[in-house]
């Protein structure tokens, strides 16, 4: 019976201690990803946002350029993805950070009317001053456009709510390490302090918080709904469904790390215990040899008085 409640106190134990681990190492996860502004930024660099965000914006200026008389491709570099890059990367930055942030019209009022101008140049159109208002009109418009597509309106809600969650996180692995600790602690004891027994238990720990990053993996690769968002947009939609199947290749890192980890526990334990077995056996045999000595050695003083 004493036997059955150790073991049951060691797997609650176990269990407790995959559980911290996990936690520790998601949260780790996650502060690296999801919830940092870096990570979105570099995301938007590896999935060509700003390249797909300027087309999309210079497009959108065209059509406009269309219905005011101006030809095809007119104004078709109008804005630059250096200048959508720049813009996008400080509205995230302000964004985790809390801070309002409203682009600066002035160079995008520029760029298109320096674009406007070499078109009435090519064109051999003159500017007049019945025309410039107009044109003052469509710069008011391509600058709308251009920082709707920049200033994405949910963004700067979970970007808040992310960095409020990233400073909470040290807190959390605080109270998870303590724990960890702990648990190592009580296990130790509840191994009656045999360090291949705990060696053990913590590999069955590591390599069981390894299979939870397999399930974890196989969920993002394959049944992730962020795949299933209906967005429209499709630099946003592949923005937004990289963002979030970029930690796949952090779960597998962190997957084989738990796994080599728990294998090299395992062995180190399996060897301990070996030697542990091997030292009992030695002790053994030699206190067999010293009984079998002790004994010759009593025989041979009987026979020796007896005679």
């Amino acid at each position: 019976m004493q036997k059955k409640f150790s073991a049951l106190y060691q797997g609650l134990l176990t269990i407790i201690l995959i559980m911290v681990l996990f936690l520790f190492s998601f949260l780790i996860l996650t502060r690296q990803t999801i919830t940092s502004s870096d990570y979105l930024i570099d995301t938007a660099d590896k999935v060509k946002y700003y390249d797909e965000t300027t087309t999309q914006i210079n497009q959108a200026i065209q059509d406009l350029g269309m219905a005011s008389g101006i030809n095809k491709d007119g104004l078709k570099n109008a804005i630059s993805s250096e200048q959508v890059a720049k813009d996008f990367t400080l509205f995230i930055q302000h964004s985790f950070s809390g801070d309002g942030y409203k682009t600066d019209e002035k160079p995008i009022k520029d760029s298109v009317r320096k674009a406007i101008e070499n078109y009435a140049e090519k064109e051999n159109k003159v500017i007049d001053q019945n025309n410039k208002q107009s044109i003052e009109f469509f710069l008011d418009k391509s600058y709308e456009i251009y920082d709707s597509n920049i200033r994405l309106p949910l963004v700067p809600t979970i970007g808040l709510k992310a960095e409020r969650f990233r400073h909470q996180i040290f807190k959390l692995l605080g109270i998870l390490g303590i724990i960890f600790i702990v648990m190592l602690v009580l296990l130790y004891f509840a191994s009656h302090k045999h360090k291949h027994v705990l060696l053990r238990f913590f590999a069955y720990a590591n390599l069981s918080t390894g299979i939870l990053y397999i399930f974890l993996a196989i969920i993002l690769k394959f049944f992730n709904p962020i795949n299933r968002i209906g967005l429209s947009q499709k630099n946003l939609f592949d923005l937004v469904t990289s963002f979030i199947n970029g930690m796949l290749p952090m779960t597998v890192g962190i997957m084989l790390i738990f796994i080599v980890v728990g294998l090299i526990l395992a062995f180190l334990s399996i060897r301990i215990r070996s030697n542990l077995i091997d030292k009992s056996e030695r002790r053994e045999r030699e206190r067999e040899e010293s009984f079998d000595m002790f004994y010759k050695q009593n025989r041979m003083a009987k026979e020796k008085n007896e005679r």
